[in-house]
């Protein structure tokens, strides 16, 4: 009976005292710092399919992607702020409790400048996040609605997160951080895929030497990614065959879109004769046939015809790494009609172009893939051929 007794006590005790702690006990948060490397996944949610018709196909006939970006950096301080970066992407944020509020920032147009401040830039995306009791993130992302994102900004994409690596936090601030890291990281990574890439293209287009429009990198920010090793040709000494590539770079998932590309003629960058005189004296071995004619004597008829009815001129190809296809672009000062000079005939044939357009100011789209750092981006690869004056690409 004793036992009896005893044990109903047992029970009676264990139930209320479960029952208070539920009732009017909260859980003390965890101590959580989330400044570290971490990995995002990025995952398709809502996304806008554009089905407007380029070249024969639309941003809607390719599938969206998960990508994922294992260079992102966070950095909390003790009032529960965080600035962080992706690339070239910059990112700022609260954390309260298990709910961490982020926005990702895009450099605007013009030359990329690593240490220019969110303030600066454009706010492109907002996330939303919650923290569980392992350290892992899940929340949702979207777009804000802007000009520079207009394809994006209907979408909304899942976003979690797992960190790779703890931050050293013996530096006093982010900008510590930032100039010890990233300064010396990103800029130099980008360029040495965008550079192999283009190594990788050239060969089949040319006669597989690099040279590239600028010495340098030289990012440069136009639209929805960068410009890298220039963006005016020919940018060389040399008026022949120089090289450039536009690298598509969005915080997106791995989604494909229409890029709009303005080709257009500049000032002369050298004479019709000195021009001539490069060719017979360049490196370039077979210059001649690496252009569709079967000696100088051809090819120097050929341009002779087109100069004197076009005037000045540049001419640059594009080839699309996502496409596999290859437009013929001939700026001139002059005249309609170059599409079907000898000239621009033969070098359609030489090169294998799938399009050509002719005039002082081209327009064209081209279908790019791009993703948020590096995972699925499939660039443009330009070749300045030759040409008297130098040909601006936007």
């Amino acid at each position: 009976m004793k036992k009896t007794a005893l044990l109903i006590i047992l029970v009676f005790f264990t139930f209320f005292s479960c029952q208070d702690k539920d009732d009017n006990t909260e859980l003390l948060p965890k101590n959580r710092d989330i400044s570290g490397l971490w990995e995002f996944t990025l995952v398709p949610h809502e996304i806008y399919a554009d089905t407007v018709i380029s070249h024969g196909q639309s941003a809607a006939d390719y599938e969206t992607y998960t990508s994922v970006n294992d260079q992102v950096y966070l950095y909390q301080d003790g009032n529960g702020n965080v600035v962080g970066f992706a690339g070239t992407f910059k990112i700022s944020g609260k954390i309260s409790g298990s709910s961490l509020e982020l926005a990702v920032y895009a450099n605007p147009d013009g030359l990329y400048i690593p240490e220019r401040p969110v303030e600066e830039m454009i706010r492109m995306s907002e996330i939303g996040l919650e923290i569980d009791d392992f350290g892992l993130m899940e929340g949702m992302g979207h777009y804000l609605d802007d000009p520079y994102f207009q394809d994006l900004r209907d979408d909304r994409y899942k976003v979690f997160a797992r960190k790779i690596n703890n931050l050293d936090k013996s530096f006093p601030s982010m900008a510590d951080y930032h100039s010890n890291l990233y300064l010396k990281g990103i800029k130099d990574d980008i360029c040495k895929v965008i550079f192999s890439i283009t190594s990788w293209v050239i060969a089949s287009l040319t006669d597989g030497v690099v040279r590239p429009m600028s010495q340098d990198c030289w990012l440069h920010k136009d639209g929805g990614g960068y410009y890298a090793f220039g963006h005016e040709g020919p940018g060389s000494l040399l008026p022949i065959l120089t090289q450039a590539i536009y690298y598509p770079l969005e915080w997106s998932c791995c989604k494909v879109r229409s890029y709009g590309f303005e080709i257009s003629i500049g000032g002369e960058n050298i004479s019709y004769e000195a021009l001539k005189q490069a060719i017979t004296s360049t490196s370039v071995q077979d210059i001649f046939n690496k252009l569709g004619f079967a000696g100088f004597q051809e090819l120097e008829q050929a341009m002779d015809e087109f100069y004197q009815e076009y005037g000045g001129f540049g001419i640059s190809i594009f080839y699309d790494t996502h496409t596999n296809n290859t437009g013929l672009y001939v700026n001139h000062e002059k005249g309609s009609g170059a599409e079907n000079s000898a000239l621009v005939h033969a070098m359609k044939g030489a090169f294998g172009s799938d399009y050509v357009y002719a005039g002082k100011n081209i327009h064209d789209n081209w279908h790019l893939r791009r993703s948020d750092f590096l995972v699925c981006n499939t660039p443009i690869v330009i070749c300045y051929v030759i040409g008297t004056h130098n040909v601006n690409y936007n």
